[in-house]
């Protein structure tokens, strides 16, 4: 499918003010007088209102940069960003829920999170190898994956893992400890693959088109439409990036990078965590 462009004077009708509701939702968000699971769900809104954006407005952008789309989400996910870095995550720790990266975590949690992996985690995942015959694997919108670059003798293969929705977003350790379940499969990419010689590995997210509002007003979601957004973590390494872009068949002005976790729209599951 061709995704045809859009008038800017559409754009800045259809996008602008979903951008500046993102920035307005961002900025109550930053009332330090409110509650921290009240400030925690409107960063979540801030992320979901940014996936419906880029499912029902961005769909027919060719070169969202072009328009101005890009620069004005690159401003408010850096913002999202800093929010969350600096303010809403110490806070969830001021109230025991610690949503830490697995380098953050001591033994005693490393160990647990590896069990974890080996009972849950493990069984549902599939490694595929990406290669001319190979095409890459159909992750839905929304949907979270690891790639990795994996070097075997006389040879580098490119791998996709998609991680299924039915496992859980976050996966629990002691101490109140939450660890993203796409950073827990890139930490032990060396048990599921069989192997140490793991070059570069990396999560990704997807958004793709969805169909136009039913009379509801609810979107109705194609799982497998044309990809409109590419999320990365920050410092992805190029490798890993470009082998995304060639496989995914993606135009220009379509990948965005964050400090924070992928998909924060999930940080409402983290507000009410026991």
């Amino acid at each position: 499918m061709t995704i045809a462009p859009l008038e800017p004077d559409r754009l800045r009708h259809d996008g602008t003010s979903w951008l500046e509701l993102g920035a307005q939702l961002l900025e109550r968000a930053s009332d330090r007088r409110l509650p921290p699971a009240e400030r925690l769900g409107l960063c979540a809104a801030v992320s979901t209102l940014l996936d419906d954006f880029f499912a029902l407005r961005v769909v027919r952008l060719v070169e969202p940069a072009a328009t101005g789309a890009h620069g004005a989400v690159v401003e408010l996910q850096a913002a999202q960003d800093r929010l969350w870095l600096d303010e809403l995550q110490p806070a969830l720790r001021g109230h025991g829920v610690d949503l830490a990266r697995i380098d953050e975590c001591d033994e005693v949690a490393r160990r647990a999170l590896a069990t974890e992996f080996d009972r849950w985690v493990h069984p549902l995942l599939t490694p595929i190898a990406v290669g001319p015959s190979a095409p890459f694997p159909r992750v839905r919108s929304l949907g979270l994956g690891v790639v990795a670059l994996v070097d075997r003798p006389g040879r580098r293969t490119f791998v996709c893992v998609p991680i299924p929705r039915s496992l859980p977003r976050f996966v629990r350790a002691p101490g109140g400890i939450h660890v993203p379940v796409e950073e827990l499969v890139v930490n032990c990419l060396g048990v599921l693959l069989v192997t140490d010689t793991v070059a570069f590995a990396a999560a990704f997210r997807i958004t793709r088109a969805a169909d136009a509002l039913h009379g509801d007003l609810e979107p109705r979601r194609r799982g497998f439409g044309p990809v409109t957004r590419l999320e990365l973590p920050a410092g992805t390494p190029w490798e890993l990036e470009s082998k995304l872009h060639e496989s995914l068949r993606l135009p220009r002005g379509v990948t965005f990078t964050t400090a924070a976790p992928l998909g924060l729209a999930a940080l409402e599951d983290l507000a009410q965590a026991p």
